[in-house]
Parts: C-alpha cells; sequence; structure tokens
C-alpha cells in the first residue's frame, strides 16, 4: 500500500470507544460534551455528569432538578 493510498483511509480513533457512562466518568470529558450527556436517556449518566467537576453550569442547572444532592 503506498502513503497516498493510506492517506485516503478514514481515521479512527485510537483505542476502545468510551460509551455514555464511560464518558460521564472520565476526567478529561470536556464541558461541551457533559452538556450534551447532561440530557443523556440513561439516569445513570446524568447523575454522573452531576457529579463530574467540569460539569458547566448549564448541565447542573438543567440536572438539579433530578439530582439536587449530586450537584452540590
Amino acid at each position: 500500500m503506498s502513503l497516498s493510498d493510506m492517506m485516503a483511509l478514514p481515521i479512527r480513533e485510537s483505542g476502545p470507544r468510551m460509551n455514555a457512562l464511560d464518558e460521564a466518568r472520565a476526567p478529561l470529558t470536556s464541558p461541551g460534551r457533559l452538556l450534551t450527556l447532561s440530557s443523556h436517556a440513561d439516569p445513570k449518566v446524568r447523575g454522573r455528569v452531576a457529579r463530574h467537576p467540569r460539569a458547566p453550569p448549564e448541565a447542573l442547572i438543567h440536572l438539579l432538578a433530578k439530582f439536587p444532592i449530586e450537584t452540590l
């Protein structure tokens, strides 16, 4: 395979893809991604977002009614 052939291949993520709960637990998950996860269908994911130190205020406001203790 030539270099130009390899450059035409799609770029894959390195390592295994994380599921939503893993992302909500990961310490380096971006605030933007946590905001998206704050609307996830799984309450376990939303609860993890509520406890995440990098969760943006918008996510915490959204989660406050369902997870009052976790957002403190």
